[in-house]
């Protein structure tokens, strides 16, 4: 069947001698983004093609198990037990300190970077790292225009007009996840023809 065609594989070596080989449960729509250590074992980021990503937790890389209480994310970085995710329809960023067991959600991310434009659905990019949590954040885009006063609204009428609010992008850092810093890419000279594809956290 289509499972048997579509079957991951993690390897294992904790004797620092051979590496052994272990078949991971899920179906074809589901694929591993990351793995990573922490304090008590391993972290797994797996994307479901029809319902997000599943995180799910084992201590020695072989037994495999869903973390429980994970919001819902379709985007996760993770280092060591910080763990950041987002969730691109509602814009909303959830960070977890210890491997995933608890999570905060950022409030209000639209009031954090300035102006009145909304955060766009699906513009932030999300890391972890060392040194805290980072997130690019964009803001403007296509925003609706109500049809002028009088104009033709039959059937065959094409779409009413696209304003364009100028983007703008912000990055958002944290050491602990609750206390955010931002900063206009603008005016630290980012390109404005240009946009943020993806952001790492360092150790320095």
């Amino acid at each position: 069947g289509l499972a048997a065609l579509h079957q991951q594989e993690a390897l294992v070596r904790d004797d620092g001698h051979d590496w052994q080989k272990v078949v991971l449960t899920g179906g074809a729509d589901s694929w591993v983004q990351n793995i990573a250590t922490t304090s008590n074992g391993f972290v797994m980021a797996r994307s479901m093609f029809r319902s997000g990503m599943q995180l799910l937790s084992s201590p020695d890389g072989r037994s495999w198990s869903p973390l429980a209480n994970v919001p819902a994310v379709d985007s996760v970085s993770v280092s060591g037990d910080r763990i950041i995710g987002t969730n691109s329809a509602s814009s909303t960023v959830y960070v977890s300190h210890d491997a995933g067991a608890n999570w905060v959600s950022v409030p209000d991310i639209d009031g954090l970077v300035p102006g009145t434009d909304p955060v766009q659905p699906g513009g932030t990019v999300v890391s972890a790292g060392p040194l805290g949590y980072a997130a690019i954040v964009r803001t403007g885009g296509p925003v609706s225009a109500a049809p002028a006063a009088g104009a033709n609204t039959t059937p065959k009428t094409l779409a009413p007009d696209v304003a364009q609010a100028a983007e703008h992008e912000y990055l958002l850092h944290s050491g602990d996840g609750v206390t955010w810093k931002v900063t206009d890419l603008a005016a630290k000279g980012a390109p404005s023809d240009a946009s943020v594809s993806t952001v790492d956290v360092g150790a320095d």
